[in-house]
């Protein structure tokens, strides 16, 4: 539980990096850390399985329009994806190849 809270957290970093870059979007770093901080306390009353599943849900309460959650395992040496709100596709692949367009 510890490591999925840290690769939460990680992404939490991620996410206010992400939403400073696209400031021209809806939404600000404060809504995205707030999204990221709902989620940490969803899955502690949760637990893990339930969590994952609904931070992919497209049309659940962890995605609003171009903010969503996308949860990566940052220790199993390939940055297995485990969740993401905008594209089940990427679910269970590995992202440390992956090639930003």
């Amino acid at each position: 539980m510890h490591r999925f809270l840290t690769a939460i957290f990680s992404v939490a970093g991620l996410f206010g990096m992400l939403a400073m870059a696209v400031a021209a979007g809806s939404h600000t770093p404060d809504q995205a850390k707030a999204l990221v901080e709902k989620a940490a306390q969803y899955l502690k009353s949760e637990g893990k399985e339930k969590a994952l599943a609904a931070f992919s849900d497209p049309n659940g309460e962890f995605v609003d329009g171009d903010l969503y959650l996308a949860v990566i395992d940052a220790n199993d040496g390939k940055l297995t994806m485990l969740a993401h709100g905008a594209n089940k596709g990427l679910i269970g692949k590995p992202q440390i190849d992956l090639k930003d367009a």
